[in-house]
């Protein structure tokens, strides 16, 4: 078990094993409190537990069925179809485009989303991690040094001591 349970993180099939274990000579609060979780949460583990780790695996959260706003098939053709016949069209002269010729109505964002989704757009690439370089010391007088100054703040009109 977790010493801090972040939320929305699922329990492993082991962890919800134990916790009706010990459900067993122990209240529902101290269970809940000790594993960091509600009441209803030990009574769904409890009702789908029978007597088997397996029957406490974690299931899918997918939805069975696409959402009703996504995008239809006709739509999805037409936006292809743009995008083979000018490969590098801008999004906003795709859009208008879509728009004018297909009455698409949908939000330029929804447009890009679904071409960022399917592998038009490449994704940002993350910048190399600045590394500072070391500081050159003289070896000889008379050489340039190079000094980080910090400005110290006043205070009564006075430095700190």
């Amino acid at each position: 078990m977790e010493a801090q349970r972040r939320y929305n993180t699922p329990y492993s099939a082991r962890e919800k094993e134990k916790a009706l274990n010990l459900l067993r000579n122990s209240a529902f609060e101290f269970v809940a409190h000790r594993y960091h979780c509600t009441i209803q949460t030990l009574y769904r583990w409890r009702r789908i537990y029978d007597g088997t780790r397996a029957s406490l695996y974690n299931k899918s959260s997918r939805p069975l069925t696409p959402h009703p706003n996504r995008h239809t098939d006709e739509e999805i053709k037409h936006i292809k179809d743009m995008l083979r016949r000018s490969p590098n069209i801008g999004l906003n002269e795709l859009y208008g485009k879509l728009r004018y010729h297909y009455a698409y109505v949908r939000n330029p964002v929804s447009l890009y989303r679904f071409l960022r989704k399917n592998g038009y757009y490449e994704q940002v690439k993350k910048r190399k991690e600045y590394i500072p370089k070391p500081y050159h010391t003289p070896e000889r007088l008379g050489e340039k040094w190079q000094i980080d100054v910090k400005p110290l703040e006043l205070r009564d009109n006075r430095y700190p001591e």
